[in-house]
């Protein structure tokens, strides 16, 4: 099995979706004002160096949807993926995903951002796998924070090998689509790593080490 991996943010898509659900959330529901001073707080220390980007992103999460019922929250994702997000999408995501698909490959979508609307994206891009960050649940409700912490960086590579752990999948002949050093370790896992629109310090490490550069349209 051949994959081809794609990172969403910036990659896959021209923004950062998480910002775009914050507003999107806000305009709908407002925000849950009971959560701000642990947002604040979180959001203090992440300035400070004290904590990660995952707390401050639980954080976030809380003072978006803390609380909330997962099926209304599910369903403000679902609109806000078909409504907005797919706007956003590069044509030549599109285009690669496409491609990908005809000759047979497996396609991966993997974030550090939520599943809640990002699972409607992967159904709509006809993606084989989504890898994400997932809400925690109490019963029917959302609690906003991080349900096996946020998958980012050498978290995303642990969660695609164990996702994939039991098949034998042709890393040597593998895509994988970023725009960010964050992601280093999944493009040094494909044989076929690719830079998309990468930032400053991935840009480097892609023409020292003969990676493919693209340049995607905005």
């Amino acid at each position: 099995m051949i994959l081809a991996i794609f990172d969403v943010d910036h990659t896959l898509l021209k923004a950062d979706s998480l910002k775009l659900f914050g507003l999107f959330l806000w305009k709908k529901k407002g925000i849950r004002l009971s959560h701000l001073p642990g947002f604040v707080a979180s959001l203090f220390a992440w300035c400070l160096a004290l904590t990660d980007t995952g707390k401050l992103k639980a954080g976030y999460l809380k003072l978006l949807c803390g609380g909330m019922p997962v099926s209304t929250v599910r369903e403000l994702g679902r609109e806000f993926a078909e409504t907005l997000l797919g706007s956003k999408v590069f044509p030549q995501a599109l285009e690669l995903i496409h491609r990908h698909k005809t000759e047979r490959h497996e396609i991966v979508l993997l974030s550090a951002s939520p599943d809640i609307y990002l699972e409607r994206l992967a159904e709509l891009l006809g993606a084989d796998m989504l890898i994400c960050t997932k809400l925690s649940r109490a019963s029917d409700f959302l609690t906003g924070d991080l349900e096996g912490g946020n998958c980012k960086g050498r978290e995303k590579l642990r969660r695609l090998l164990e996702q994939y752990r039991e098949l034998n999948i042709d890393w040597s002949r593998s895509f994988a689509y970023s725009d960010s050093l964050s992601d280093l370790p999944i493009l040094e896992r494909a044989g076929r790593p690719i830079a998309v629109n990468p930032d400053r310090r991935l840009a480097r490490i892609a023409v020292r080490r003969r990676w493919r550069i693209e340049r995607w349209d905005t």
